[in-house]
């Protein structure tokens, strides 16, 4: 008996020896330790140096990770016992920096790293010179031509569309093919399109308007196919849709402005195949964009010739409504909204030319201030990625976060 516990207790001390060797720094002589970062921020591809104990001489042998992803050797500079310099990895985002040698022997709970992405600007589809043109069918992305296009969608597969309203088209960019393919080109049931919106489904809505009847109608394009489908009309008259922005499947808050007073009233409407079109409130914005619970909406008002925008949210379920960004905080015609899983929004400043980005702390940063022309619509992809209607340079454009 007493020979079964002596081995017992030789066996729980190799294994806690081991343990501490692996887990806790202090208890670990031979451990790496970070202990400071210079600097502690920076973007992709910045030189970092850093500094602590116990590091391996032969510089491969260190296996440096931020905030989880590994500094690849191409990236690794320099080092010795104290210091290693290296360059940071792409899209690591922020968070911890720790050094491992091997299984045995690892830093834990480093240094905190602030990760500050480039925003990466490039022509996704369309004339990088702003050529317009028409686009038919099969055209490869880099060769598709726009004019004016107004507004876009992305489906849960990543695929584009655009509301080409110069040429009163509805357009796939198909990232997979790598080609266009046209929905509708004007001359069908979809003869005037203003609003475009892709729900959960990968269905495709398109609102109509009407001129002669001053009435809207939503169609549908359900996958694969290449001609509408009735949905629904909008049986108040004067009513243009604007932005359609979808709550689930087949449920649209739907952002409207008169054409039938000399000036315009914008209000939201949603609408359930049950029930119809319910107002949900007057003198709202037109452009909207629904996120957890949440309408978002930009409302511009002409003050001196000069279209000054409201940018505010609505809680659907408390019915209370918060004023982001008043009328006087120098948004100017803003036309394209987006929100993301965080509640940072997204606004095409339209007549001044910029991408903001409104933080969910309420931060306003410009994202973009060079090379857009009268931008309108915009769309995010899964990947984070935003997408721009850069209507006065007849292309769209991709941000993507670096």
């Amino acid at each position: 008996m007493k020979k079964l516990v002596i081995i017992l207790l030789g066996i729980y001390t190799v294994c806690f020896s081991v343990s501490c060797r692996k887990k806790e720094t202090d208890d670990c002589p031979n451990c790496p330790k970070v202990d400071e970062l210079k600097p502690a921020s920076g973007k992709k591809g910045d030189t970092i140096v850093i500094i602590g104990r116990n590091f391996s001489e032969v510089l491969n042998e260190n296996i440096v990770m931020f905030n989880g992803t590994i500094v690849p050797a191409s990236l690794m500079i320099s080092g010795n016992a104290t210091k290693l310099k290296v360059l940071v990895p792409p899209k690591c985002g922020t968070g911890s920096v720790e050094v491992k040698r091997d299984d045995e022997l690892y830093s834990e709970n480093g240094p905190i790293f602030t990760y500050k992405p480039e925003t990466v600007v490039s022509v996704f589809a369309g004339s990088s010179t702003g050529t317009s043109g028409n686009t038919a069918t099969g055209v490869t992305l880099a060769n598709t031509r726009f004019n004016a296009p107004t507004q876009v969608a992305v489906d849960p597969s990543n695929n584009i569309y655009v509301l080409d309203a110069g040429n009163t088209k509805i357009v796939k960019l198909d990232v997979t093919t790598g080609q266009s393919k046209v929905l509708s080109d004007g001359s069908s049931q979809v003869s005037n399109p203003t609003a475009l919106a892709v729900d959960e489904n990968s269905i495709v809505y398109v609102s109509s308007y009407e001129p002669t009847g001053m009435k809207s109608t939503i169609f549908k394009y359900t996958p694969g196919s290449s001609f509408p489908t009735f949905y629904c009309n909008d049986f108040e008259a004067g009513r243009k849709h604007v932005s359609l922005s979808p709550e689930g499947s087949g449920k649209f808050y739907i952002g409207r402005v008169t054409t039938n007073l000399s000036i315009v009233l914008p209000d939201i409407t949603y609408y359930t195949p049950a029930n119809g079109h319910k107002d949900f409130t007057g003198d709202a914005g037109n452009v909207i964009y629904y996120k957890n619970g949440t309408v978002y909406q930009l409302n511009s008002i002409v003050a001196m010739k000069i279209y000054q925008t409201e940018f505010s949210k609505y809680n659907v379920k408390d019915t209370v409504e918060t004023v982001l960004i008043d009328n006087l905080g120098g948004l100017n015609m803003s036309l394209g909204l987006v929100v993301d899983d965080g509640g940072n929004a997204y606004i095409s400043d339209t007549e001044n030319n910029r991408i903001l980005k409104y933080s969910s702390s309420g931060a306003v940063t410009t994202l973009i201030s060079t090379g857009l022309n009268k931008p309108q619509g915009i769309a995010m992809d899964k990947l984070g990625n935003i997408y721009v209607a850069d209507t006065g340079n007849n292309c769209i454009k991709k941000i993507i976060f670096d």
